[in-house]
């Protein structure tokens, strides 16, 4: 292309016959040049669509590759909730764990002073058994005494029963000395 613009410029320099040359050349060279742009042209249309291809092909691997990111963070966010109630479990089960622990040592002291505290109980349980035989004892001696006055009473009342019926007979007896008399004074 450059070299027609020099000839056209050398142009008025040369006779007529040389001109008409130079033009036919510059013809020539201009449908060379013409040639040679198309087949730069065509290369680069050929080097364009190979570009579009491998751009397309580039495109359909960016969205894979996109689509796969997707996938990825997908997984990475049910991942991450995963650790997430997992460590909120691991917590929950570490406070149970303190908690746990604070009963059994609450417990082991309760354990400790009931054992201190059943020492005193045995000791109050033994005072209790040898206050129940004491009571027992009384009791059973209460029971001889009474079972003793009710054998005594029973034998007392058959005694008063006898005396009243010797009293009552006497009253009768009386009473018929008295009828007699106070017959045997009107």
């Amino acid at each position: 292309m450059k070299n027609i613009f020099a000839i056209r410029k050398l142009k008025k320099y040369f006779p007529p016959r040389l001109a008409n040359h130079l033009k036919l050349k510059e013809v020539d060279l201009a449908g060379l040049d013409k040639k040679i742009l198309v087949k730069q042209k065509d290369e680069i249309i050929n080097q364009l669509a190979v570009l579009e291809k491998d751009e397309f092909g580039l495109i359909q691997t960016l969205a894979e590759q996109e689509a796969r990111i997707a996938n990825r963070q997908s997984e990475l966010k049910a991942l991450e909730e995963i650790m997430m109630k997992a460590r909120s479990e691991m917590l929950n089960l570490e406070n149970s764990l303190v908690r746990n622990n604070e009963h059994i040592s609450f417990n082991r002291q309760r354990i400790a002073e009931l054992i201190e505290n059943s020492g005193v109980l045995e000791s109050r349980i033994s005072q209790a058994k040898a206050k129940l035989i004491q009571d027992e004892e009384k009791l059973r001696k209460v029971r001889d005494e009474y079972a003793s006055l009710k054998q005594d009473m029973e034998g007392k009342q058959i005694v008063l029963s006898q005396k009243e019926e010797e009293i009552n007979k006497l009253g009768l007896c009386i009473k018929g000395s008295l009828e007699i008399i106070s017959k045997s004074k009107s």
